[in-house]
């Protein structure tokens, strides 16, 4: 039975369409490499800001605070494809 990511949420500063470099966790929070190791693994994602969210399958690279690949784009504030990540912060979370 897969286990369920809880409390897992970080941030990140990336711009663009590309991979996402995520910050350390929030406090409080698990990271992404707590949740689910230091190996590559396909998770479920969203990422969230004041005016977008993106909701996707990406791959997260097993570092420490590690890298988002998105893969595919569920749904999105950008009419279901990649949102570009304007400048500032944004939560990822599963």
């Amino acid at each position: 039975m897969p286990t369920l990511p809880l409390r897992v949420q970080q941030s990140t500063s990336t711009t663009g369409t590309g991979t996402v470099a995520l910050n350390a966790a929030l406090a409080g929070r698990r990271s992404y490499q707590d949740a689910y190791g230091t190996g590559t693994t396909r998770v479920a994602y969203v990422i969230s800001g004041a005016s977008f969210f993106e909701i996707g399958y990406g791959d997260f690279d097993g570092g420490s605070p590690g890298n988002l690949t998105r893969v595919a784009v569920v749904a999105s504030s950008n009419a279901g494809a990649l949102v570009s990540l304007p400048v500032g912060t944004a939560d990822v979370f599963p």
